[in-house]
């Protein structure tokens, strides 16, 4: 019998591993759900229209979605868009940037227990 160490097959990760992602993935979900400001906007540029009260031309911007927002709406005192539009370019963009960024760090874990192992053989 050979003692020479298994090699690990290259889809098999560790539970640290795992747990690591579990993380990862908690905190993208929650950067997407919560609500943010994306900027401010000036009324005219928004519906293509003249404001008739003037002190109050500004707009904000909210929106969900993180890096890109994925939904945005405006509001100021006086009107709140009712429904944001769902943008699914932004989405599948969302979806790719969280897809590396898991990928990434799985990557980079593993590399690190694989390297420490080799280390104490």
């Amino acid at each position: 019998m050979s003692d020479a160490p298994k090699k690990r097959p290259w889809f098999q990760y560790h539970l640290s591993t795992a747990i690591v992602l579990q993380f990862v993935a908690g905190g993208l979900m929650w950067a997407n759900m919560r609500v943010r400001r994306t900027g401010t906007a000036y009324w005219d540029e928004i519906w293509q229209q003249p404001y008739r009260d003037p002190p109050d031309r500004n707009v904000t911007l909210f929106g969900k979605g993180w890096p890109v927002a994925v939904q945005q709406w405006h509001q100021n005192s006086v009107v709140t868009m009712p429904q944001p539009e769902l943008s699914h370019a932004a989405l599948l963009v969302n979806a790719l940037f969280g897809l590396v960024a898991i990928v990434l760090v799985a990557c980079v874990c593993e590399w690190f227990i694989r390297r420490r192992e080799r280390r104490h053989e």
